[in-house]
């Protein structure tokens, strides 16, 4: 039986070359494009799983007034251990990046300063030494083989001294395996330095003005996590009434999807992208399937006296139900192997847009089942409708002249059903590729959008630490002297990577009054070099070193939302320093446009790590030469790593960016099946019309009258798929420009242009047939009649 069902296939593939080569060709791309989205999926699901108790580890994390951040004070991990039972092990950490240097060569590189018990926490196998003996020894470090590699190559690590940030010597006791790429941010590190060492320069377990830290707990494998939020509510109350603050614990198994933060996270995925891509797998894959059945229903009448004879000899419906889909079957595992060379020729640029490095190995359990589901799946649903439909013709029909079989009222209800189908791939394409535009058409308002300060030739690096004041003095003003400065500025944090947030206090009608405000601290030329504009008041003058400790810079948001009414001479609280407020500047956008603008305070600081520079545009390689030169010179042993500012703001919308691009490609895609589709669909039923075009010449129609006729059904298919497309669609890019604060309006001549293009395609794809069959000569089709 499945012989017969293979040499029947085999037979129908090479009487219809055409049509099978467009059948193979859909179902190969659907395939491959299902495939590769199910890749990024998996891989977006997959975060952190690599940890053996995934499932009992949670984050406390800070709510003060609905601000949210990952960060707690110092001594929170030993306080909740000691209160609630269900908290089995906790333990604190902190991100840091630090430089190494060993001999003549040195490296930044990013990393956590952790304690023993981390290691009982999370999973990061060694490769060589004790993690753990090595985190409890204040003189020593712990390196990943990449970290290990970057400062060492092929020597062995273990047991060298190396030189940390040119101020203590640390020997290397432990590597262990580099953390996988699926890793949420904070856990995310190249080296692990002992948490004791921070004991040197301050103190971890004081509750006040010491909330940095990242507080992480391994619950009881039976312990409910909605109780523990509970338990910790109610112990914060007893020691702090506060109800603007809150702690509660969240999985670390949502952290990637569903962060919940505003700050000091990292940057994470989006549950909701990963819903859009795997409907938009389903999609794809559906407009192959929609191509398989539509050409399958159009030739019906090709194979109606097949199924009559095989019917006449004894057949039941059952069986003939059975041999279509079988056919559907090899027909669709025939796509198979060509969706895997797609595969393999699309997986590099695939790559490139995603962002990441994605591998496929073929004998993994997961693909070989998500390869036999997806074949069954599209073989199944591409031949349901088909083989009941051929299964349900009677026999007395199936047997009459083809005229009696064309009027047959379920050949009508074929071409409806067909219809339907045609509408509802082409209303898919069209809603997936003006959503592209739009998308893009907001990355574009944001990357054009007037931020408040001048980010364009602009660029910043960080300087050594624990050098003389005399050192940074020097070497600000040698670069300064460089011909392509234009100007510098420091800062301790760079717009588009603010995350110092403090407490302030003011008055407000004589009443004192605490919120949080994100801060910056900045020396005299910062808002000058950045061209931030200051609309009352005065900058910071460093002349008088004292009353500077003293003065407070504000935004216009601070002024509106403190409610301050003369902001200039205002009395300040903030980062233990008492003072004024002596300048105000113009609202700037500081972090990404998700977000509104917040309040924003500036506090002077000559300490400031980031040196921003402005440099000229008409020799950049030149300039960053000069200033690596410059910064060799001056603190030896520290790596030149610089960044442009423009790069970072970019980088803020690089989620948005890839998905825009995927969503280009994955749509040009979609077009394209339907097109395919069309057109196989198209020459089907001009075939079957030739001795109707033929009837109609010979009675006087002229080719244009022909050729109308032909493309006016297909016209009203494609606006029926637009008006099905634009609400949707309008809808759909209405709920997610919700995630911007700042947005562009839908610009409602995108759903015009989409449609007419898509339109044009459409008729194209029917002229090229109509005609070709309408300069056809009549007497060649009529001859035998």
């Amino acid at each position: 039986m499945i012989k017969n069902y293979i040499i029947v296939t085999l037979r129908n593939i090479f009487n219809n070359k055409i049509y099978s080569f467009i059948n193979l060709l859909g179902l190969s791309v659907g395939i491959a494009c299902t495939i590769l989205i199910i890749v990024w999926v998996r891989y977006e699901l997959g975060y952190d799983n690599f940890h053996t108790k995934l499932n009992q580890i949670y984050r406390v994390v800070t709510e003060y007034d609905g601000f949210r951040t990952p960060t707690t004070p110092g001594p929170m991990a030993a306080y909740l251990k000691s209160e609630i039972p269900e908290i089995v092990e906790a333990t604190r950490f902190k991100g840091d990046n630090i430089i190494l240097q060993y001999r003549d060569k040195s490296c930044k590189i990013n990393g956590i300063n952790a304690e023993p018990m981390f290691l009982d926490l999370f999973t990061f196998p060694s490769v060589k030494g004790n993690p753990a003996l090595a985190l409890d020894d204040a003189s020593s470090i712990v390196l990943t083989q990449s970290g290990a590699e970057k400062l060492f190559g092929d020597e062995d690590p273990i047991g060298k001294v190396v030189k940390v940030s040119n101020k203590w010597t640390a020997t290397v006791k432990s590597v262990v395996e580099d953390v996988p790429k699926n890793s949420s941010p904070p856990l995310n590190f190249e080296y692990l330095y002992p948490f004791k060492v921070y004991y040197y320069w301050r103190d971890p377990d004081n509750w006040t003005n010491n909330s940095d830290y990242n507080t992480w707990v391994l619950l009881d494998e039976k312990a409910d996590f909605t109780e523990v939020n509970r338990k910790i509510d109610e112990l914060i109350k007893r020691h702090n009434p506060d109800p603007k603050l809150k702690f509660f614990v969240q999985p670390l198994s949502e952290i990637h999807l569903n962060a919940n933060t505003h700050r000091w996270d990292g940057p994470h995925g989006d549950i909701n992208t990963v819903l859009i891509f795997s409907f938009l797998a389903m999609i794809i894959l559906a407009i192959a399937c929609i191509n398989f059945t539509n050409l399958a229903t159009a030739k019906s009448s090709l194979r109606s006296k097949e199924i009559g004879i095989r019917k006449v000899i004894g057949a039941t419906r059952l069986q003939i139900i059975k041999q279509h889909l079988g056919e559907s079957f090899i027909f669709t595992s025939l796509s198979v192997p060509i969706s895997l060379i797609m595969i393999e020729l699309f997986l590099p640029s695939f790559n490139e847009i995603a962002g990441n490095i994605y591998s496929i190995n073929y004998l993994e359990s997961w693909f070989i089942i998500s390869l036999i589901s997806i074949l069954i799946i599209t073989a199944f649903f591409s031949g349901l409708y088909p083989s009941i439909m051929l299964s349900s013709l009677g026999i007395t029909k199936i047997l009459q002249e083809n005229e009696s079989f064309s009027n047959d009222r379920k050949n009508w209800s074929q071409i409806s059903f067909r219809k339907v189908l045609v509408i509802f791939q082409f209303s898919i394409s069209i809603i997936v590729i003006i959503s592209t535009l739009l998308i893009f058409n907001q990355l574009q308002y944001i990357f054009e959008k007037d931020l408040g300060y001048d980010a364009e030739n602009l660029l910043y690096i960080t300087t050594g630490r624990n050098y003389s004041p005399e050192v940074y003095e020097r070497f600000n003003h040698e670069i300064l002297e460089l011909s392509s400065v234009v100007s510098t500025g420091s800062s301790d944090q760079i717009p588009t990577d603010t995350d110092f947030v403090l407490g302030v206090n003011y008055f407000h009608n004589d009443q004192k009054i605490s919120a949080s405000s994100p801060a910056f601290m900045i020396d005299e030329n910062f808002l000058a070099n950045y061209k931030i504009e200051l609309i009352a008041g005065e900058n910071f003058k460093p002349e008088n070193k004292t009353s500077l400790k003293e003065s407070f810079i504000i935004n216009e948001t601070a002024v509106r939302e403190f409610g301050l009414k003369n902001p200039i001479g205002s009395y300040f609280e903030a980062y233990n320093r008492k003072g004024k407020v002596i300048g105000v500047v113009k609202d700037f956008h500081f972090e990404n446009l998700k977000e509104k603008i917040e309040p924003l305070v500036f506090m002077y600081f000559d300490e400031c790590y980031f040196l921003n520079i402005r440099i000229k545009s008409n020799n950049t390689a030149e300039s960053i030469n000069s200033i690596k030169a410059l910064v060799e010179k001056h603190f030896p042993g520290h790596p030149f790593i610089y960044s442009f500012v423009d790069d970072k703001i970019e980088a803020l919308y690089k989620k948005e960016v890839r998905m825009g691009e995927l969503f280009k490609y994955f749509s040009f895609l979609a077009i394209f099946i339907s097109i395919l589709g069309l057109y196989g669909l198209v020459a089907f039923i001009v075939d079957q019309k030739t001795k109707e075009i033929s009837i109609r010449k010979v009675l006087g129609s002229s080719v244009s009258s022909v050729v109308r006729n032909l493309i006016s059904s297909f016209i009203i298919w494609i606006v029926i798929a637009n008006i099905i497309a634009w609400p949707i669609t309008y809808w759909a890019i209405t709920k997610w420009l919700q995630n911007f604060e700042y947005k562009t309006e839908i610009d409602l001549g995108v759903f015009v242009i989409v449609g007419v293009i898509i339109l044009l395609l459409s008729l194209f794809t029917v002229s090229l047939h109509a005609v070709k069959a309408a300069l056809i000569n009549p007497v060649k089709n009529l001859r035998n009649e």
